[in-house]
């Protein structure tokens, strides 16, 4: 697809060369994405060094409401930035974080109701 990447350049943020971690965690926009959750359910700034460990050993830190399983809000998390990055270039949508954050919200919001009609 020469003819469709004019540039090296995240097309996202426009700022630093596309990388695997940078498509997953550096983009400024993306990494807005994660503290904002981070902080949400973990209660916690994430380090890059512990998103990393996160996403290559699945290392999880307990979640601040422990009915709520780490590793769903990561993989909802990866859906939404997921969803929004892919709208961005299909659909020429901006990329905004609090949009991304909206969505990911709602997907684990979904998941806890789900999983309280599973509890007796």
């Amino acid at each position: 697809m020469p003819s469709t990447v004019s540039s090296p350049l995240c097309t996202i943020c426009q700022v630093s060369i596309k990388t695997q971690e940078h498509f997953l965690l550096a983009c400024s926009l993306k990494s807005a994405v994660w503290t904002g959750i981070w902080l949400e359910f973990f209660g916690t700034i994430p380090l890059p060094s512990v998103l990393s460990n996160t996403f290559q050993f699945f290392a999880f830190p307990p979640t601040l409401n422990p009915a709520i399983p780490a590793s769903s809000v990561f993989g909802l998390t990866i859906l939404a930035i997921w969803d929004h990055h892919w709208s961005f270039h299909f659909n020429s949508v901006p990329f905004l974080p609090s949009a991304v954050l909206h969505t990911a919200r709602k997907s684990i919001s979904r998941l806890c109701s789900e999983l309280e009609l599973d509890t007796p």
